[in-house]
């Protein structure tokens, strides 16, 4: 049993990730970024960190900054191996599918997730040879 927790462990972080970062990103875009007596507030008076937020979110997805960030982390992830760039790329992917940019977002978290679930060779060679040693 504790051999499949194991296994599953980066599946289920995966999981764990992207139902946060998705609850965070649609609760930002329903109650930041549509309501229209939010945006008016923002454009009398832009202080607050809802309107910095707002504003952030806004220019994330007119320039498509959350995809193209997504696309070359998910990259860069897929190329070096680093767990850390698939973060950056699920979580720019996710901030760009829930903000209307789902197409390079798409890509980037892609990409991401498949870095973030891979394991490296060289683990499952020593978690055999544990294996064979136990058994």
């Amino acid at each position: 049993m504790k051999r499949l927790m194991v296994s599953m462990w980066p599946m289920l972080s995966l999981f764990a990730i992207v139902a946060i970062a998705t609850s965070i990103m649609l609760a930002v875009r329903f109650y930041l970024v549509e309501p229209t007596a939010l945006a008016q507030a923002c454009v009398a008076d832009n202080s607050g960190w809802r309107c910095q937020v707002r504003e952030f979110a806004v220019f994330g997805f007119l320039h498509n900054s959350f995809g193209i960030t997504a696309l070359i982390a998910g990259v860069l992830a897929t190329v070096a191996r680093w767990r850390v760039l698939a973060l950056l790329a699920i979580l720019a992917g996710i901030a760009a599918a829930s903000l209307y940019t789902f197409e390079l977002g798409g890509v980037g978290l892609l990409l991401g997730a498949l870095v973030w679930v891979h394991r490296a060779p060289a683990q499952d060679a020593s978690e055999q040879q544990a294996q064979a040693a136990e058994g």
